[in-house]
């Protein structure tokens, strides 16, 4: 069976506007703020994480400017320069975004949503690559003169390594 997925809007629906306008108010976010509100700043992060493999003001800035972005959170069809939102990012409150993730934490919504019947488990797979000297090494791939490559795989489980492989031939 597939594993289910969820979009980048089910995600970033699951927290609630009204949470974002309270914190909002509390950390004075929005205070003397015409475009990126705060609700908006935390949307816009949130879907830059979740779509990108990097990110940059001049990406988040293309996000934010993109018609996709705008008529899934129903945005003002205004523009913004990277200068302006990189400005906006330096004066924002970073407690804002804390209490959020705190809030998230704390909920029971949340709670049930990603842990009804079953945990999700987190695995990441991550491999390296070790030059070192042949003669330290006897097995390994001959890249370079005098030094012999080896590639390691690690799979991670909720933090902790659990399946470490070798790789030594060309095929890996």
């Amino acid at each position: 069976m597939p594993t289910p997925t969820m979009r980048v809007e089910d995600i970033i629906g699951l927290v609630p506007d009204d949470l974002l306008d309270r914190l909002s108010s509390i950390h004075k976010v929005d205070y003397s703020v015409k475009k990126l509100h705060g609700k908006i700043i935390f949307k816009l992060l949130l879907y830059a994480f979740l779509t990108s493999r990097t990110i940059s003001l001049r990406i988040v800035a293309a996000i934010y400017n993109s018609d996709k972005f705008k008529t899934l959170f129903t945005i003002p069809k205004k523009t913004i320069k990277h200068s302006g939102l990189g400005f906006r990012f330096s004066t924002i409150d970073y407690r804002y975004f804390e209490n959020i993730f705190s809030s998230l934490v704390n909920s029971e919504k949340i709670d049930t949503v990603f842990f009804a019947d079953k945990r999700i488990a987190i695995r990441k797979i991550d491999s390296t690559i070790v030059t070192l000297s042949s003669k330290l090494l006897k097995v390994g791939l001959d890249d370079n003169p005098g030094k012999k490559t080896l590639k390691f795989g690690v799979e991670i489980n909720q933090g902790i390594p659990v399946n470490i492989i070798l790789f030594k031939g060309q095929t890996y």
